[in-house]
């Protein structure tokens, strides 16, 4: 390479690269490199420099690049380069320095020791805006001479790669996870225009409890480089928006650079929602004009408020903010006020499994949303829009009913305004609000609704999806001829998607239903097909699952020999998964097999070998059935003792879990062993207090209950009067 890598401060050095595609767009890259955090016994800053220019005259012969010199960027700018320049530096300076260079990205690379590796990190941020493109780290394997090289080439190699694929027209996106938005304007050389933007970007900032979040990644246009936007404005900032990635454009007008009252048109952008339609969820904007572009003042508090559209409000700002809105709420834009309280939403919502979230979230939202909400308005799709967001903020906050009312009311709204993605939204959030109340019959009516959106928008995935919520309801309502039929659509439509693992769970979750509802044979086949599924996938849990199953249903159709393969089949896999837990499962149910058989031994062992498997678990589950299963052999084999003390410490482990039923499941049987023994009174006090737990459904229905107690209370009287009557007594009424 004819010419070397300047060195920095000793320890940071800097090239500019010319980076041809094969489009043959030409992109000017500057890479600053900092070897300063490697330790000194490493740290040979000119012979690594030396390596890294080879790098790049490597790169250069494949990729077409060329090293030109850095002073006019560091004399343009007056400061070293570092990664910390776009927050240290206004846009406005960064982007006159830029001018006679056009470079379109910085590259930050540095090697450290991170947990005693040496970490290469490479961070290319687009240049002036400062928003990241793409961010490595990678480990070295080695920083001496010899291996430093090898170990260059391919990080550096996809950096580049991700630069020519992520660039637009327009630059680069604003990452998503940093807050971005773009100003676009006439002259930026104007001072009054400098001026006036470094006066409103410096409002956008986080507040005190967002310390950690950096300032918002500005991307300056000019109006040289759009689309004329002519009178919309709206449909620019919206194609601007979505091809960026931004959170809304500001149009600057060409007379806003005067001392002069003026404002400027602001288009925030669309929601970006998940292409299938089940996945989407409030807060969502559609992108109508009414709720996404306003004028605003630049000297107004608006442009105050405009940074809440980007930073959530947090507890320590909330005093102020609620100061600020309390007695001029109503003065505030639909959008801007839109926009603030889907942003707080957002968060809301997104943090909901935190115990110790931000309620002040919740608060603004909440605030925001009803004032919308009791406004007057032309635009019915726009008061639907608003009544959506609220309505799913109510449900998504178990407020049920004000849930279903302002559901119901947008669902009105929407119908008026010709709106068919409202409506379908609407219904879909309805269906999730009866699912939570356990309205079956309303969530059924709603599904069904949705699934005649989806289905005429061919969105084969979202349809699948209500078919399966279909089929739990029907499962729910006892009814499961239709549960079968709509679980059978789901995974015809899942295997046309070639989501093999979607089939594989429907079909296992049919075989199940089967059994349960008592129908083996279709069981049987349903499983055969969900373990043809799992062979597919080649997957070893999936696979145990499968065969486990297959198993179960085996014992119910008679087939022990079948089963006993499955479950040592499934146990093999379980082996390799290390899953105690599965393999406590395949001695219970082989144990199970065996006492059906008389074979006790066996039945005996197989429940011991899960018990003790459960034990070094602490497996509560496993540890009770398994205790359960010997207290029900020992019973059959007539050994009294050894069935008791399996039933008690089943019964202290049914009862630390706080399981009602369980614990009537045991108590149950332990009843029935008393009686059999003869121990007529201490069976009938279990078994009634089980029967009495249950509504008599441990037994039967509840008339079945008390008709089975009755006899056992003759027969205790019966006993009572022949013990009266002879000395000594065929029985024991203790």
């Amino acid at each position: 390479m004819q010419q070397k890598l300047a060195i920095l401060v000793g320890v940071v050095l800097v090239l500019f690269l010319n980076v041809f595609s094969s489009q043959a767009s030409k992109l000017n890259v500057a890479i600053v490199a900092d070897f300063s955090r490697l330790d000194e016994s490493e740290n040979n800053v000119n012979e690594l420099s030396e390596i890294l220019s080879t790098v790049f005259d490597s790169l250069a012969g494949e990729k077409n690049i060329t090293v030109q010199s850095f002073d006019s960027l560091k004399a343009g700018l007056g400061t070293d380069l570092s990664s910390d320049i776009f927050n240290a530096v206004d846009p406005i300076q960064l982007l006159q320095a830029n001018t006679p260079l056009r470079i379109d990205a910085l590259l930050f690379a540095s090697i450290g020791k991170i947990n005693k590796k040496n970490i290469l990190t490479i961070r290319a941020a687009e240049f002036p805006s400062g928003t990241t493109i793409e961010h490595i780290s990678v480990p070295l394997k080695s920083v001496e001479p010899g291996k430093f090289k090898e170990s260059l080439v391919a990080p550096f190699n996809a950096v580049f790669t991700s630069l020519h694929q992520d660039e637009t027209t327009l630059g680069f996106p604003l990452h998503p996870d940093e807050k971005g938005i773009v100003i676009v304007a006439g002259n930026f050389d104007n001072e009054n225009l400098k001026n006036a933007i470094d006066r409103f970007s410096s409002q956008l900032l986080p507040g005190e409890s967002e310390s950690d979040m950096i300032p918002p990644r500005i991307k300056l246009l000019s109006y040289a480089h759009v689309d004329d936007p002519g009178d919309d404005e709206f449909k620019l900032g919206q194609a601007i928006n979505e091809k960026l990635h931004s959170r809304f454009v500001v149009f600057w007008p060409d007379s806003a650079d005067s001392n002069e009252h003026k404002s400027a048109e602001i288009v925030f952008s669309k929601s970006q929602v998940p292409t299938p339609f089940v996945e989407r969820y409030a807060p969502l904007n559609p992108g109508y004009k009414n709720l996404t572009t306003f004028q605003c003042g630049l000297d107004s508090s608006e442009i105050e408020l405009l940074s809440e559209a980007i930073f959530p409000i947090g507890e320590n700002e909330y005093p102020r903010f609620e100061q600020f809105i309390a007695d001029s709420l109503d003065r505030f834009q639909v959008p801007l006020l839109m926009n603030v309280a889907m942003n707080s939403h957002h968060v809301w919502v997104s943090d909901s499994t935190n115990p110790d979230r931000d309620s002040t979230r919740y608060t603004v939202a909440k605030m925001i949303y009803e004032n919308l909400h009791e406004r007057k308005m032309k635009s019915a799709a726009t008061k639907g829009w608003i009544d959506w967001n609220l309505g799913a903020f109510y449900r998504q906050n178990a407020q049920f009913d004000s849930a279903a009312i302002r559901l119901a009311s947008c669902d009105s709204l929407f119908t008026l305004s010709h709106d068919s993605l409202g409506l379908a939204l609407s219904a879909l959030e309805k269906a999730r609000l009866a699912n939570a109340q356990k309205k079956w019959s309303d969530a059924k009516t709603a599904y069904q609704s949705v699934l005649d959106f989806v289905t005429a928008q061919h969105d084969t995935f979202s349809s699948a999806n209500i078919y399966s919520h279909l089929a739990m309801i029907a499962e729910l309502e006892g009814d499961s001829d239709s549960a079968e039929n709509y679980y059978q659509k789901s995974a015809e439509l899942n295997s046309a998607l070639h989501n093999t693992y979607g089939s594989f769970r429907i079909y296992g979750h049919l075989g199940e239903l089967m059994r349960n509802v008592n129908q083996p044979a279709k069981s049987l086949e349903y499983l055969k097909t969900s373990l043809q599924k799992a062979d597919e996938m080649h997957n070893e849990p999936v696979l145990a699952r499968a065969l486990f199953q297959l198993g179960v249903t085996s014992v119910v159709l008679g087939l022990n020999d079948e089963a006993i393969q499955h479950f040592h089949d499934a146990a093999g896999y379980m082996k390799i998964l290390g899953d105690s837990a599965g393999l406590a499962r395949v001695d219970n149910k082989l144990g199970t097999i065996y006492l059906n058989r008389k074979d006790y031994e066996k039945a005996q062992s197989s429940y011991e070998a899960a018990l003790y498997l459960a034990t070094r678990r602490a497996d509560s589950s496993n540890m009770l059935q398994s205790l359960f299963n010997l207290g029900e052999m020992a019973s059959e084999q007539k050994r009294w003792n050894f069935s008791q003390e399996n039933f008690d410490q089943a019964l202290k482990i049914a009862r630390g879990l706080g399981n009602p039923r369980l614990v009537a499941n045991v108590l149950y049987s332990k009843g029935l062993a008393h009686l059999k023994e003869g121990l007529l009174r201490s069976g009938y006090d279990e078994v009634k207090e089980a029967i009495d737990m249950t509504n008599g459904s441990v037994y039967g229905t509840p008339e079945e209950s008390r008709a089975f107690l009755a006899k056992i209370e003759a027969l205790i009287g019966d006993m009572h009067e022949l013990n009266s009557r002879m000395k000594y007594g065929t029985f024991r009424s203790n």
